[in-house]
């Protein structure tokens, strides 16, 4: 069942989390991206990302996070999804991007699916949609919400909730915390799978597509 290429593969092989630490020790001030918010755009250094990426990770990893685990996000797309997703992956452990726009019992479907550790959303809006799985420790937040909102979520649960400024906050990693977190990132197994991403295909009920470090960086290399 596996078809595979006659071409010599480019480069060498190497994680997610390797990609970002030797990225950030040769782009440093360099931005990453940059996000319009508030009518301007804001820029994120390579070196501003890997801190926070280490500290998010740390934040992931105290939640339960890492290899064999999942992390489940729900929000249109905006720049802090990008420091999950190297946080998820530098960890060893599975990204699960879900559309935003899908009606709330799909979302609940699919989250019963991945069955994640943690479960992020954007806001408010989005927890309509949440449902809070056995394997379920933390629900992050992008935007600040009102707790008395996530309050009948977390009911009879073992689940916590924090914002993503929070999480940063109590978990902020200085440079030596980054550089041993970046150490561990570059050491997880190419091979092992880092994303759950989940597409209609053709037709009929939604493929969850598995992709390794592997699998995204050699279409970069190629």
């Amino acid at each position: 069942d596996v078809i595979r290429s006659t071409l010599a593969p480019l480069g060498e092989r190497e994680s997610v989390g390797g990609l970002l630490a030797r990225n950030a020790a040769r782009f440093g001030s360099h931005a990453v991206c940059s996000e319009r918010r508030d009518g301007a755009f804001r820029a994120v250094s390579w070196e501003a990302f890997a801190r926070d990426v280490a500290s998010f990770g740390a934040f992931l990893s105290a939640a339960g996070a890492g290899p064999g685990t999942r992390v489940a996000v729900v929000s249109p797309n905006r720049g802090e999804m990008l420091v999950a997703e190297f946080a998820t992956m530098s960890l060893g452990a599975m990204y699960v991007p879900i559309f935003a726009g899908y009606p709330a019992d799909q979302v609940k479907g699919l989250l019963d699916y991945a069955n994640p550790t943690v479960v992020i959303v954007a806001g408010r809006e989005q927890l309509a949609g949440v449902r809070l799985c056995g394997a379920t420790r933390a629900l992050v937040t992008f935007e600040p919400v009102d707790p008395a909102t996530v309050e009948p979520l977390l009911r009879g649960t073992r689940v916590s909730h924090a914002s993503f400024a929070d999480a940063l906050t109590r978990f902020a990693a200085d440079d030596a915390r980054v550089t041993a977190f970046l150490g561990a990132a570059a050491g997880v197994d190419p091979g092992e799978p880092c994303l759950l991403n989940f597409t209609s295909g053709t037709s009929g009920a939604l493929k969850g597509v598995v992709l390794t470090h592997d699998n995204i960086l050699s279409q970069q290399r190629a």
